[in-house]
């Protein structure tokens, strides 16, 4: 019965190489998130170091027809107009299409008031 149940399933190998794989890509992404950022000049954000990256997840599994990207944090500040933010929407949509190809891609982008929403820094 048991031979039968890890028939089935890919070796230890495969499954460390995967990981290693998937780290990787994980890491290239954030790295390309966190230029495009950059390069849009927002204000405010001229370092990389300030935008943080995180993956929900891992990677989109087979079903899956959309890259969501969302943008969570952004201090609201009035030189961060709407301009600004459907810029910065803009290129890191283009990043998302570049890194994976076959998915559409869809950035959302939350403002945060810390005079309305609760905030705290250690």
């Amino acid at each position: 019965m048991v031979a039968a149940l890890r028939s089935g399933l890919p070796s230890s190998d495969t499954v460390t190489r995967e990981i290693v794989i998937d780290n990787l890509y994980k890491q290239n992404f954030a790295q390309a998130l966190r230029a495009a950022v950059i390069s849009e000049d927002i204000p405010g954000i001229d370092d990389p170091r300030l935008v943080t990256v995180s993956f929900d997840n891992g990677r989109a599994i087979a079903e899956d027809i959309l890259l969501v990207i969302e943008v969570t944090g952004l201090f609201v500040r009035p030189d961060r107009t709407k301009v600004v933010r459907d810029r910065l929407a803009y290129a890191l949509k283009e990043c998302g299409k570049a890194h994976n190809n076959t998915l559409g891609c869809e950035v959302l982008i939350h403002r945060f008031d810390p005079k309305k929403d609760s905030y705290a820094r250690g």
